[in-house]
């Protein structure tokens, strides 16, 4: 069988011929020893993982030349000594995303969760759409800057980060710093947020103006400055994402059915984060409840 990160040339590294993965095993591909060392006689053309990100290819083999079968996985820009794998979730989906700690040759670790994260949606209120908003909330036991010293940069929300129409920097002028426990409110409009709802007056309140959450579910993304190539573009690491649904798209799900609570459509409620600890991209870590922007 063949690994490779090019889909035009998939024959970069041959697994050695007689591998066998056995029922539940792993087989555990090291870099310098496999498909990135020339020495190694399956080593065709040496590659190595992208920080940026890229695509990883598996497909079968046989007498040193493909056959039918083929699985890859894409991945995003990774903080460093951060592992990324498969996670399974409660509808029998997976994504692949930053693990809490690296198994190597073992079953996945739970995934990496905070130190911020989406903790409520409101993204279709009964009164206006410029009352949407996204809360965000520390879950750590410190405070958390929203920057990237190093880099100058500031952490973003999106809500698609491949073709954002919402794209906010999360800096009101100068570094947005969270203390532990403590909520930042990302809204539609400030007027209209202020005239809808009473926050505390330490919650830190910014507004992203162009773009409205869909109504019908999207996926929606803080992340962290990572690498910035030279041209200028920046490698952003996810951090938190989830892809939330109004419960009625039954067609987009592996079972066929719906789970997102549907009265957080247009009637009044909003998406409530079960336990902030947990996994988020995950519909039954989810429910519909009375708005409290800022208030855990």
């Amino acid at each position: 069988w063949f690994v490779s990160d090019d889909g035009a040339d998939l024959q970069r590294y041959e697994i050695a011929t007689g591998t066998v993965i056995g029922p539940g095993g792993y087989l555990l591909l090291v870099q310098d020893e496999t498909f990135g060392n020339a020495g190694d006689p399956g080593c065709r053309v040496p590659f190595g993982l992208s920080r940026a990100g890229e695509t990883v290819r598996l497909h079968s083999g046989e007498g040193g030349e493909l056959t039918g079968y083929s699985v890859q996985e894409r991945f995003g820009a990774s903080q460093a000594g951060v592992t990324l794998g498969r996670h399974v979730k409660s509808t029998g989906g997976y994504d692949f995303v930053p693990l809490s700690v690296a198994t190597p040759g073992a079953a996945n670790a739970a995934p990496q969760v905070g130190p911020v994260v989406i903790s409520e949606i409101m993204y279709h209120p009964t009164a206006s759409d410029q009352v949407q908003y996204v809360e965000l909330c520390n879950i750590s036991d410190a405070p958390v800057t929203l920057h990237d010293e190093a880099l100058g940069l500031a952490w973003r929300f999106t809500d698609d980060p491949d073709n954002p129409e919402i794209s906010l920097l999360l800096a009101g002028g100068e570094p947005v710093t969270l203390p532990a426990g403590h909520c930042l409110l990302l809204v539609k409009d400030l007027l209209s947020f202020s005239l809808a709802h009473d926050v505390p007056d330490d919650v830190a309140v910014l507004a992203w103006g162009p773009g409205m959450l869909s109504h019908g579910g999207e996926r929606i993304e803080i992340s962290r400055p990572g690498a910035v190539a030279g041209d200028g573009v920046v490698a952003w690491i996810g951090l938190d994402r989830v892809a939330y649904s109004d419960g009625s798209h039954p067609q987009d799900s592996t079972v066929g059915v719906d789970p997102w609570p549907i009265e957080a459509d247009g009637q009044g409620l909003s998406l409530h984060r079960i336990d902030p600890t947990a996994y988020g991209n995950d519909p039954t870590n989810w429910k519909a409840a009375v708005p409290s922007p800022g208030i855990r």
